[in-house]
């Protein structure tokens, strides 16, 4: 029997091998391919821009910035810079930027132009109202009136304005006939109403003088106003004289237009029942009786009174003076003002006076000071002007006014004020006896510091001098308080 032939294991093993072999060739032609490519050269690496400084200046602000941008219109969208199409750009926008270039950029602002009450709003970089009105196309004629930003200023002023301008107001002037009576004027203005117009003009006018059209009526252009004229007169009431105008008939009637009443026996010249005239002058006598009352001062006397609780040299007012009132009683009379005659009733004393009583202190407080020379003790102290002396300066004379020989230590003052024979203290001299009386001298207060030709020192200054104790029995309580210097109240 037969059986199915089976295949050999040999076969297996070509196949496989066969396979081994032309994947390996595949491979090896791949690889020659491969090693036979020409060899790619590499690219360079890319450039590296290094960023520049330019300058910014923004509405007259200046800036330092760094940048990468290479124009200008990249720098400012590098920025984040929005320019308005009225904006001023330096340089323009496509000019490529360098090294410290300037960028200046000027914003346009937005000014407001009142031509009449016609608005115009623009937005300008220009700041001159000259170089704005250029701009806008708006003449300003030699006659209008011009403000900028609520200011009024001169046409030739316009170039030299150097605020920010954000109001220009201009205000054309017309032309308008002025009549009055027979004369006629033609007046160029700018005001607003007729009563400014006719100010501008220089016309004055009087409140009864009528004019039309209303002093309140807007100007218009080829305006005629018509003043009609009052009458004028003069009128002397009272001391004065009055200038005024009156659409009245009689002098009576004048004087009641003007305010002005008669009463009891006033009277005028010319009498109140005459025409008026133009130019004429109207008096007003006034007729007044009246009772009058004169009072003078009656003076006060100043009393000193010792008070032994008030520290020396301290003064008090115990009473306050009171000037009294002596008073005449007149009937007087009037006319227009100036007093005719006058007769005396009675007079009186209406209030006595009353005196001023001052207290002067008379208590002496032992009080001690400390100086280089130790501590001593003083019962009043003065304000006094210094200065020194010595015998040379005397001639030779060293004798003082009581006897003893001048020195260092000797000092003169006024007796009046310090008695002879006591100490007194002054610092930057030391301890003086009063022995001596100085020249004379514009203050009584004024002290000579002794010494001798070996030791002189000029003095010439105002010093603090401590009377020393003891106290002596004979003392000056009321000293002037009326000269440069003086006592000093504890």
């Amino acid at each position: 029997m037969n059986t199915p032939s089976q295949p050999k294991k040999a076969d297996s093993l070509y196949y496989l091998f066969a396979l081994l072999i032309f994947i390996g060739v595949g491979i090896t032609i791949a690889g020659v391919i491969l090693l036979n490519r020409p060899t790619a050269t590499p690219l360079p690496p890319a450039p590296t821009r290094k960023p520049i400084t330019v300058n910014l200046e923004l509405d007259g602000r200046k800036f330092s910035v760094s940048t990468f941008a290479q124009t200008v219109d990249a720098f400012l969208t590098e920025q984040a810079l929005i320019l308005r199409p009225d904006d001023l750009l330096i340089p323009s926008a496509d000019t490529p930027l360098t090294e410290q270039m300037t960028i200046r950029i000027q914003q346009a602002k937005p000014v407001q132009i009142f031509v009449d009450d016609q608005l115009t709003v623009m937005n300008t970089t220009f700041t001159t109202p000259f170089d704005i009105l250029n701009r806008a196309n708006i003449t300003v004629n030699p006659a209008d009136a011009l403000s900028i930003n609520g200011t009024p200023i001169s046409q030739a002023d316009m170039m030299l304005w150097d605020a920010p301008v954000s109001d220009i107001r201009i205000r054309r002037a017309v032309t308008i006939r002025i009549r009055e009576g027979d004369d006629v004027r033609l007046f160029q203005t700018t005001a607003q109403t007729v009563a400014d117009a006719l100010y501008e003009a220089g016309i004055v006018l009087f409140l009864p003088d009528q004019i039309s059209p209303a002093p309140i009526e807007r100007v218009v252009a080829n305006m005629e106003i018509i003043i009609d004229r009052s009458r004028e007169l003069f009128i002397r009431a009272d001391g004065e004289t009055v200038q005024t105008r009156v659409r009245a008939q009689t002098i009576g009637e004048a004087l009641i237009e003007s305010g002005i009443v008669l009463n009891g026996l006033d009277y005028t010249i010319p009498s109140a029942s005459e025409p008026i005239t133009a130019g004429i002058t109207v008096r007003v006598i006034r007729v007044t009786e009246d009772i009058i009352s004169e009072q003078s001062p009656i003076p006060y006397e100043s009393v000193l009174q010792a008070d032994p609780n008030l520290d020396l040299d301290r003064r008090a007012i115990i009473q306050t003076g009171r000037e009294g009132v002596y008073q005449r009683n007149y009937r007087v009379r009037y006319e227009n003002g100036v007093e005719i005659r006058r007769d005396l009733i009675e007079e009186f004393t209406a209030q006595a006076p009353q005196n001023e009583v001052v207290a002067y202190g008379t208590k002496i407080t032992i009080r001690t000071i400390e100086t280089p020379d130790g501590v001593l003790e003083y019962w009043r102290k003065f304000r006094m002007y210094a200065t020194s002396y010595y015998p040379a300066e005397l001639g030779g004379d060293n004798i003082t006014a009581i006897g003893e020989t001048l020195q260092k230590g000797i000092v003169a003052i006024d007796p009046r004020i310090i008695p002879y024979r006591l100490n007194v203290y002054v610092f930057g001299y030391g301890i003086g006896r009063t022995a001596d009386t100085g020249g004379p001298r514009t203050t009584p207060y004024w002290i000579d510091l002794g010494y001798s030709d070996e030791d002189w020192v000029g003095w010439s200054r105002w010093v603090d001098v401590y009377v020393l104790t003891p106290v002596p029995e004979t003392i000056n309580y009321l000293l002037s308080l009326n000269y440069n210097g003086g006592p000093l109240p504890p």
